[in-house]
């Protein structure tokens, strides 16, 4: 057969798809291929080897072979969310390591330096090549980090954003190696803006989220709070980094009882709902790991129009039903305005909390607030025996018209009130506890003295 021939109806082949395209990334071979007579059965069996995992977890799909890498071209279309979903429980089967199968044996290979993996998510009017380098250019990305990376984390896919100038993906790949190194070593920390009660403007909690700064490679890079999240559901990463917001809301908690006990303090922590839906029994057996704190917990659902959990608001509905009742932990809604969507969200989804959209004038008055709409809306939403938080007040003049609206709490504008840090939070809560053992004893001294 003529190999040159043979190679290009494979491309050929390859290129009548336009469905996601991966190249794994293998580690180094040569010490194996040194214990074998004939070296190239190495890897014919490192390839047999991974096709069967590709086939166990992804399905029909094309191989292509080159030095040190295989190139996967899967053959049917997947929604994105099912794909990553596949080619993630791929990655974690590939992490563990694979056997060789030779006619007269089988050898477990366990990796030192983990392969990684580069995806090209649309392959429409893609050729081959383009779809070679592309893939590469997203394995790059992750360059000298294989032995660190487990699974999921040695995914990257490329996107979009990769085709801007040299400088930007310079700068967009350094921030995706500080988030991937970040979540691997789970030393994202959290900013901690005030809720305060509205009948006695005491503090009632925190809203919680990711501090915009990390540290990587001896610097200091800077993130948009929405930078994190979206970066990280680029890079395929959108659970971990929802996991570990979680656990590291629930560690602050149970260090802040530990500190200041018997404080009443609740976090907000946002997780993403299709993650919550998808990873219920693994949220759930974490909730219980923190039974001490869960109840102090509350989780900010972010629900997107597009999203699996947007279409199934019953599954949502019972999967946070159950785990209230099991763990205590807490639901919000964020965002909340006239939507049909907030509607519909607030009428078929049992949650404790809604906290309101951020859109209020600053004027003194205002058509919005002598409007009955917003009391009207917030009486509804106390119908469904909810707490309603009103976010991002700016003045006192916004501030007394939501409480005459009857809010249930309230936060400051970061541009008032900048967001806190674990110190300064913590500080909070131990100035709320002393106020109010101070208050307790001089209740207690009045009435002994009153008798």
């Amino acid at each position: 057969m003529d190999c040159s021939n043979h190679e290009e109806n494979i491309g050929a082949s390859i290129e009548d798809k336009s469905a996601t395209f991966f190249m794994v990334q293998l580690p180094s071979l040569d010490a194996l291929k040194q214990s074998h007579d004939r070296s190239s059965d190495v890897d014919f069996m490192v390839q047999d080897a991974i096709e069967e995992l590709v086939n166990q977890h992804i399905g029909e799909h094309s191989i292509i072979r080159m030095r040190d890498k295989l190139g996967v071209q899967i053959h049917k279309h997947m929604p994105k969310s099912h794909g990553r979903t596949c080619i993630m429980n791929f990655a974690v089967s590939l992490d563990k390591g694979i056997v060789l199968k030779s006619a007269h044996s089988h050898t477990q290979l366990q990796w030192v330096d983990r392969p990684c993996i580069g995806v090209l998510e649309s392959c429409a009017d893609v050729n081959l090549a383009e779809r070679i380098a592309r893939t590469n250019e997203a394995l790059d990305s992750m360059a000298n980090m294989g032995p660190q990376l487990r699974a999921p984390l040695n995914i990257a896919y490329y996107s979009a954003a990769t085709d801007s100038a040299t400088v930007d993906r310079m700068s967009n790949w350094r921030k995706e190696r500080a988030l991937r190194t970040a979540l691997l070593n789970q030393e994202l920390e959290l900013e901690f803006v005030p809720i305060y009660g509205a009948s006695t403007d005491t503090l009632a909690g925190f809203r919680a989220s990711f501090a915009p700064i990390i540290k990587y490679d001896g610097a200091e890079i800077r993130f948009k709070h929405s930078d994190i999240y979206e970066i990280s559901n680029r890079l395929g990463l959108s659970e971990a980094c929802n996991f570990l917001a979680l656990k590291t809301a629930l560690n602050q908690s149970r260090a802040w009882q530990a500190l200041v006990p018997g404080n009443d303090t609740g976090i907000t922590i946002p997780l993403d709902a299709d993650v919550l839906m998808h990873a219920q029994q693994s949220i759930l057996e974490m909730l219980k790991t923190y039974g001490d704190v869960a109840s102090k917990l509350t989780i900010a659902l972010n629900i997107d129009k597009e999203s699996v959990a947007a279409k199934h608001f019953d599954h949502l509905n019972a999967t946070i039903c159950d785990l209230h009742q099991i763990t205590g932990v807490r639901f919000a809604i964020t965002e909340f305005g006239m939507s049909n969507l907030n509607l519909e969200m607030a009428q078929k989804i049992d949650v404790q909390v809604i906290f309101l959209a951020s859109q209020w004038p600053n004027k003194t008055t205002s058509h919005t607030f002598n409007d009955p709409i917003l009391s009207s809306l917030i009486e509804l939403l106390h119908s469904f025996r909810t707490e309603v938080v009103a976010t991002n007040i700016g003045t006192k003049v916004q501030l007394t018209n939501l409480k005459n609206a009857r809010i249930d709490g309230y936060e400051s504008s970061i541009q008032t009130q900048a967001a806190l840090s674990e110190n300064e939070a913590l500080s909070l809560i131990d100035q709320q506890q002393t106020a109010i053992f101070s208050t307790v004893i001089n209740a207690q001294f009045r009435f002994r003295h009153a008798n």
